[in-house]
């Protein structure tokens, strides 16, 4: 309610009468953000950690069924798009690294445990000399993919143009250094296939023709640099031991 008091010339004062309470809270009451936030940051770690272990165990069946090297869950790309979709929905830049490295340790310990507790296969032996060498890439891909899902999110045009070419540098990288093993059958099949979703991905991603004109201007560079890191890293785990 608003009124006005007047006294002589004096101009005139507007003063507030606060509403009576009616049973409902406070006018002064501290907000209900901090419990809010939290709650919706349970949510999205437990999303990441159940997204995870979800794909490392679906991985590991797949493995099961139609051997490994080659299988659609077993693909890098695969993994770090889950990051690249699961960190995107954090709430600043810290949080969406935080979600994507949980997702893929979520997803190694999926994949191993299915092995050790189900298979009999993965003993300590096993874990200390070949699991932990996949930590380091699980926390790095998956923190660096995830912010780049959490830029195409809420980034302007030129950081949503570099977080699509990103993840499409990933999936095109891949199949081609894989393709330079020279598979057959549906191993080939499944190359291919991922070369093609890397190329259309920034049409999928991206609405604006100039967004998409400039993650195509970059997919190349990042896709020969995609292609250097992952040659990189099997040369690193080759050398650390069997994987």
């Amino acid at each position: 309610m608003l009124g006005t008091v007047r006294t002589g010339a004096e101009p005139a004062l507007v003063y507030r009468i606060a509403p009576k309470s009616m049973g409902g809270p406070s006018p002064m009451a501290p907000p209900r953000s901090i419990p809010i936030r939290s709650a919706r940051s349970l949510r999205r770690a437990c999303t990441s950690v159940g997204c995870g272990l979800a794909l490392g165990v679906i991985t590991r069946l797949e493995d099961r069924i139609a051997g490994a090297s080659g299988t659609l869950a077993n693909l890098g790309a695969v993994w770090l798009a889950l990051a690249f979709v699961v960190g995107g929905r954090g709430y600043s830049k810290a949080n969406a690294a935080l979600l994507g490295a949980g997702t893929l340790l979520s997803a190694l310990v999926g994949y191993y445990g299915v092995m050790h507790f189900a298979e009999g296969q993965a003993n300590g032996n096993y874990l200390v000399t070949v699991a932990w060498v996949w930590i380091l890439p699980a926390v790095i891909g998956g923190a660096a993919t995830a912010v780049a899902g959490w830029y195409w999110r809420v980034g302007g045009k030129r950081a949503r143009s570099w977080s699509a070419a990103a993840l499409a540098a990933a999936m095109c990288g891949e199949s081609a250094a894989l393709l330079t093993r020279h598979p057959t059958g549906l191993k080939l099949g499944i190359l291919f296939a991922e070369l093609f979703a890397g190329v259309m991905l920034p049409c999928v991603l991206l609405r604006r023709g100039s967004e998409r004109a400039s993650a195509y201007a970059m997919l190349g560079l990042l896709a020969g640099f995609a292609v250097v890191a992952y040659l990189g890293l099997v040369v690193v785990l080759r050398g650390l031991g069997p994987t």
